[in-house]
């Protein structure tokens, strides 16, 4: 059985870009800290307890022929499945340079103090933030669903999408991920059978 979910729109998603486009342009270390936040959670998908407890040594500078050089980011899930997923360099490392000048800490999302960041902060500062920008249904996993839903209508293969949101098995993707699959496999079976093998179930 196929579970519908909340995602975020086009539109939601556009005003979120944009957000991070002028959060960007700032010095401020919060500015950068919920630039970062957003853009681990919008596009990596990821749950937020594998988000506060990044840390440095889980980040891994690699070169790739085609996309060249790398952050590649290793995230402990649920039940300690790990799996790594990457951004480009220059896509997040004036957000990295921000943090490090303001607090010294352990963690790639800190507090202000250095800490480990709460998810409740992190909750209010978004929520606020998408407030702000006229988004009034907030939570933080409608992320992960957004994220699930893009690569699903991007045509990524279902392994790729449970493998990038590390679940444990496929058929907890395909629960959620696997709507516009189905609808596809059912035209291809139905539009080429002959009219007569076509049984009316309404008599």
């Amino acid at each position: 059985i196929q579970k519908d979910v909340a995602i975020y729109n086009d539109d939601e998603q556009s005003k979120i870009i944009g957000l991070i486009n002028k959060l960007d342009t700032s010095r401020n270390f919060r500015d950068h800290r919920n630039s970062l936040i957003l853009k681990f959670l919008l596009f990596h998908g990821v749950r937020i307890d594998e988000l506060i407890n990044l840390k440095w040594p889980d980040v891994e500078e690699v070169y790739d022929e085609q996309e060249g050089y790398l952050y590649k980011f290793w995230y402990i899930g649920k039940g300690n499945k790990v799996r790594d997923l990457d951004f480009p360099i220059n896509f997040v490392e004036k957000n990295f340079e921000v943090i490090k000048h303001h607090v010294t800490s352990d963690f790639v999302v800190p507090g202000s103090t250095g800490k480990q960041s709460l998810r409740v902060s992190i909750y209010s500062g978004i929520k606020k933030l998408l407030n702000d920008l006229g988004i009034k249904e907030v939570w933080l996993h409608k992320f992960r669903h957004t994220f699930g839903k893009n690569k699903e209508v991007e045509g990524v293969n279902i392994n790729t999408i449970s493998d990038l949101m590390g679940h444990s098995n496929i058929m907890i993707t395909g629960k959620y991920y696997l709507k516009n699959n189905s609808k596809a496999k059912r035209s291809a079976i139905l539009k080429n059978l002959p009219e007569k093998s076509v049984v009316d179930t309404k008599k």
